[in-house]
């Protein structure tokens, strides 16, 4: 009888030991769950996710006029706080921050040479590639549409629950071709107000437009623009040119002509430089 509380003190002991042990385990575990959740977590809790921007093929008549293309990628936080990021000649991507919202604009503003060019864009949804990155392709086609809802964004327009699939469907199904054709004013302006309909969509008014233009391939500065191949000195006409600001730009020569168009008149002007450093 006197071996019984002997062999009760052992299994008492073992369970204290057990306890302590399993003490000690949790105990070193513990720095490396805060370690963990200091590394992870931050992201995971954070408002913003890194998203790699990355950039549509340069249009063949831009890369044959302009000899250096630069890239000012535009966005907002938030708050609502336009932010910007510098693309130098050559450079196809960087990374940024942007919000964890659906449908969030961003846009490329092309610099050729001292010109600005209109926009490519698109619109970021926390897509992920097959390498856990986050990504955003930028396209000439869907830049008048991200260009026009950042704008609006910043006056009040709630796009996080916006149809933009269906927006920017009806904007090239309605823009025959070209966006940069559509009446950007009236369209944002419909959609501040409330009183957007898909019939906002609608082209600019334009007319037909005569120039003398010199020998070379032309183009107007829009991504979609066609080249126009002028062989002699002649009289060119361009069919429904839509009102507002142009420029052509000639392929082979260091000339460009500046147009403004409404209903009642066509004002033309022509410059060219003999230096090339002028345009530096």
């Amino acid at each position: 009888m006197k071996k019984k509380p002997e062999k009760i003190r052992k299994s008492e002991c073992n369970r204290e030991q057990s306890v302590v042990i399993n003490s000690m385990k949790h105990t070193s575990l513990l720095p490396l769950c805060i370690i963990f959740i200091v590394c992870t977590g931050c992201s995971f809790y954070s408002p913003n996710e890194e998203v790699t921007i990355l950039m549509p093929d340069i249009p063949v008549q831009w890369e044959l006029r302009f000899r250096r293309l630069s890239f000012c990628i535009l966005y907002c936080d938030a708050a609502g706080v336009k932010k910007s990021e510098n693309l130098a000649s050559g450079e196809i991507s960087c990374t940024i921050e942007l919000p964890k919202l659906r449908n969030w604009p961003v846009i490329a503003i092309p610099f050729g040479d001292t010109f600005v060019l209109p926009s490519a864009g698109g619109f970021y949804s926390g897509e992920v590639d097959e390498k856990g990155s986050h990504h955003l392709f930028l396209s000439w086609e869907h830049g008048f549409s991200a260009s026009l809802l950042l704008d609006c964004s910043g006056q009040g327009l709630d796009i996080t629950s916006f149809n933009i699939q269906r927006f920017s469907e009806e904007v090239l199904n309605r823009s025959g071709g070209d966006p940069w054709n559509l009446d950007y004013s009236y369209i944002a302006e419909k959609l501040i107000d409330g009183d957007f309909r898909v019939t906002s969509i609608k082209m600019l008014p334009g007319k037909d437009v005569s120039l003398f233009l010199g020998r070379g391939k032309w183009f107007f500065s829009s991504p979609f623009s066609p080249l126009y191949e002028i062989d002699s000195e002649q009289a060119v006409c361009f069919d429904n040119v839509s009102f507002g600001f142009h420029r052509l730009f000639n392929t082979d020569a260091l000339e460009w002509y500046e147009l403004y168009i409404d209903e009642k008149e066509t004002v033309t002007l022509s410059y060219g430089f003999v230096k090339d450093s002028l345009l530096l």
